[in-house]
């Protein structure tokens, strides 16, 4: 009857010695956890610090930034890599969070290690202001040997990103799953300044005529008249670039393309059918109906070549905005007339004050062709701050107002094409909504344009998901007091009956191949869509009118390829930002 008794009194003690072991770990933990975030904390508070000093291009600040972050990383990791943290990541329940800590440490430790050393250490070199070497000059030996670090530094963020992703997601403690969340969104914060600078590396040595001169056509589009790159052509320049010297020969009006000319250049699958009414590749202008700006390049080199009789290599484009983010950067200009513009006024005079102050068409473009000019002197003159443009420019690209393509030089193009800046339709089977407006009435009531887009996911079945897209289309202008040139409709359904201020636009919804539309609404009523294909996308599209101080209101319901990532949901640039919302629940 002892034995019994034994086992009971030796389970007992057991069960003493692994309640007085799991007190003992968890106060291990417990200790070296706090400890172990603070580190973390300050770890990755460095990390940001040495990331935004080295865009600054102040190396000191950035290399003793760096160097902190990795004493405060390397501490946390210790911490969290002894024996206690290696068998508790094992443990029911108690796990996940333990794995989640030790990833996020790990993460620290090389995102200070292999990930920011590369942009740290090309900082000082690759300075705007240090690459320019004179007016119009900039040094691009920095750029080459910038490539393949970047490349490498890109490529281990994406790993410490994946690691963090893969671990547990966890709710309890809650402090553990807000700093996977926000280790999560400053690694896309330091992946994105890296990407950024990996491109510029890759791009811009070709781009600058580094071995072979190459010929810019710089196009300023403006959202007075939407289209699906942005707006219709409002004056052109050439410029020149070899061994890294940039000269601007040409600039002229958008009447270089007045007279209709067909070319014949490579189109996407569906292309001319989705387009065909707009006669993109004769009629110059419309070039940029589709949101697709690497096939608009094409046709714009094309017609130039065509008009000129010059081959171009590259195609970028701004608009009358970035004109005046520009002229922030450089100081004002004055134009031949005594008109002074700077970046308070440069994009109200294009987009709207130039209609009403030259009712003479060819005054009005010779204007816009001076804007376009002394801007373009101002950002290659050598007393303006190199920083000060990048950083116009940037702001423009990330707005999608810059865009630049190189068609004929695959493997840049291969780098643009995955970049906001190049503009490009992605794949057929990406999770994605694009929204283009194309302005159909040839009217110049673009400022008065205003989108409100809603991307709503419901149930699934059978592989697919409901989804409703939701388009308040609206138009601000007013009743009276707009240039008749403004209000105009020159399409053929304006007409005597026709409200003044009326917009025409055509609305295009791209979207992942295989879906289908189940039904369309317009203000609550059944209207019918047109439905097309391009670059292996579906497409659905309407012509909408829409009277000045009215919204018009698209429902479309579609049930679309189920997946499990959210969709990336744009539309193009315009004057009026857009308010896009998403709801979506993953099947």
């Amino acid at each position: 009857m002892r034995t019994p008794r034994r086992l009971l009194l030796l389970g007992a003690a057991a069960v003493v010695l692994l309640g007085l072991l799991a007190g003992a770990v968890a106060l291990r933990l417990a200790h070296t956890g706090g400890t172990a975030r603070s580190e973390l904390e300050a770890a990755r508070s460095e990390l940001l610090a040495a990331r935004a000093a080295a865009v600054a291009g102040d190396v000191d600040t950035a290399s003793a930034a760096m160097g902190r972050a990795s004493l405060h990383a390397g501490r946390a990791r210790e911490l969290t890599s002894d024996v206690v943290w290696r068998l508790s990541a094992h443990v029911p329940f108690a796990g996940p969070p333990v794995r989640t800590v030790r990833a996020i440490a790990s993460a620290l430790d090389e995102l200070s290690g292999e990930v920011l050393p590369p942009l740290v250490e090309l900082a000082g070199a690759v300075v705007p202001d240090r690459l320019r070497t004179g007016a119009s000059s900039f040094a691009v030996a920095p750029l080459l040997g910038a490539e393949q670090p970047l490349a490498a530094a890109v490529a281990a963020g994406k790993q410490v990103r994946a690691d963090v992703a893969g671990s547990p997601d966890v709710r309890r403690p809650a402090r553990v799953g807000e700093a996977r969340a926000t280790l999560l969104d400053a690694v896309d914060e330091v992946l994105g300044t890296l990407r950024v600078a990996h491109t510029t590396a890759q791009v811009l040595p070709a781009a600058l005529g580094v071995e072979t001169p190459r010929r810019w056509l710089l196009a300023l589009q403006t959202p007075a008249e939407a289209r699906g790159t942005g707006g219709l052509l409002g004056g052109v320049a050439v410029a020149t670039a070899e061994r890294g010297r940039v000269r601007v020969t040409t600039v002229e009006s958008n009447r270089v393309f007045a007279a209709d000319r067909r070319v014949e250049v490579p189109l996407p699958a569906g292309y001319s059918a989705q387009w065909k009414a707009w006669s993109p590749t004769s009629v110059a202008v419309n070039g940029g109906v589709s949101p697709d700006f690497p096939t608009a390049a094409r046709i714009w080199a094309a017609q130039w070549e065509a008009r000129r009789g010059q081959p171009v290599d590259g195609v970028a484009t701004l608009d009358p905005l970035v004109l005046g983010y520009l002229l922030q950067a450089t100081g004002g200009i004055t134009l031949s007339d005594g008109t002074q513009l700077d970046g308070s006024t440069a994009a109200g005079f294009v987009l709207q004050e130039q209609y009403a102050r030259y009712p003479d068409d060819d005054e009005r473009d010779a204007r816009v062709r001076e804007l376009l000019e002394r801007t373009l002197s101002r950002v290659l003159s050598a007393d303006v701050p190199a920083r000060a443009v990048l950083d116009a420019l940037a702001r423009g690209a990330r707005e999608g107002r810059v865009l630049v393509a190189m068609p004929d030089l695959p493997e840049v193009q291969a780098t643009l094409r995955g970049q906001p800046v190049g503009g490009a339709l992605p794949a057929a089977d990406t999770a994605f909504l694009r929204l283009t407006v194309n302005d159909a009435g040839g009217s110049k009531l673009g400022p008065y344009l205003t989108r409100s887009l809603t991307y709503a996911s419901g149930r699934c079945s059978n592989g697919l998901q409901d989804v409703t897209v939701t388009l308040d289309l609206g138009n601000t202008a007013p009743l009276r007091g707009l240039p008749a040139y403004v209000t105009t409709r020159a399409d053929l359904g304006g007409g005597p009956g026709s409200p003044v201020g009326q917009r025409r636009d055509y609305v295009s919804f791209h979207l992942p191949s295989g879906t289908r539309l189940a039904a369309a609404q317009l203000d609550g009523r059944p209207v019918g869509m047109e439905v097309g294909a391009e670059s292996g996308l579906t497409v659905f599209s309407a012509y909408l009118t829409v009277d000045p101080q009215t919204t018009r209101r698209l429902t479309l319901s579609l049930r679309s390829p189920a997946g499990a990532r959210a969709p990336v949901v744009t539309t193009q640039p315009l004057v009026l930002p857009p308010k896009v919302i998403t709801r979506y629940t993953p099947c």
